[in-house]
């Protein structure tokens, strides 16, 4: 068994998902296994993937979305923790594995998001989170970084796998459920990954349904009594 599993959900990826190879055979680090699910792509996407070395599991197949692709993504996994590295992202540095075996002592191992803005550099900025107070408040408005956020496979047994009712907060939604009813966490004290901010990450969460699913979200897993409590506190503050 594996130390890690990097699963990688794309669908018509082009050029970005180079980028997410190439950090991935670059690893000092050789204890993992790398699962692509693709949902189907007819851009090229495949027959470079089918083209390369490292890749320890492949299907390309229509799906229902992104948490149904990282549901598929986990039921080919053999390893203790899973780490969702999506089409466009990458690793932040070749020693990523190496650092990250080395902080497995929880069930979420969280590192900081180098956050990257290919079309104006300037606003680059890594995200810390061990800065973060992450309990009941903040996940009630913000989620983990899921390409920086490492999680023990087991939990997905005892807690359930994304619900794909969601396409956009699924992520969100599982952080919330297992931490709310006590996963343990530790802090990585290095970055893990890079995620590019391409526009449609801002799109979708500037987008009604963004908002629907939220709500719904909030409903799912917080008490009418808190929920009623951070909208008195929000309006008051």
């Amino acid at each position: 068994m594996v130390t890690l599993s990097i699963i990688t959900v794309c669908l018509n990826a082009g050029k970005s998902i180079q980028q997410t190879a190439a950090s991935i055979s670059h690893q000092t680090d050789n204890d993992f296994e790398w699962i692509v699910v693709d949902g189907g792509s007819t851009d090229g996407t495949v027959e470079f993937l089918q083209g390369i070395a490292g890749i320890d599991h492949f299907i390309s197949e229509k799906d229902d979305g992104i948490y149904d692709a990282m549901n598929k993504g986990i039921g080919l996994s053999r390893s203790l923790y899973c780490l969702f590295l999506n089409a466009g992202d990458s690793l932040y540095d070749e020693n990523v594995i190496e650092n990250v075996k080395k902080e497995l002592k929880a069930d979420l191992v969280i590192g900081s998001l180098h956050t990257c803005f290919p079309e104006d550099p300037g606003k680059n900025y890594i995200k810390r989170f061990d800065t973060q107070d992450i309990r009941e408040k903040y996940l009630y408005y913000r989620s983990l970084p899921h390409p920086s956020t490492c999680i023990k496979r087991d939990l997905f047994e005892k807690f359930g796998l994304f619900d794909t009712s969601y396409k956009i907060v699924g992520d969100h939604d599982f952080f919330v459920r297992v931490l709310l009813k006590g996963a343990s966490k530790v802090f990585a004290p290095f970055c893990i990954s890079t995620f590019i901010m391409d526009g449609i990450s801002t799109r979708l969460k500037q987008s009604d349904q963004f908002k629907l699913e939220m709500q719904r979200m909030r409903s799912k897993n917080f008490s009418s009594f808190y929920r009623m409590r951070r909208t008195v506190i929000d309006r008051i503050f």
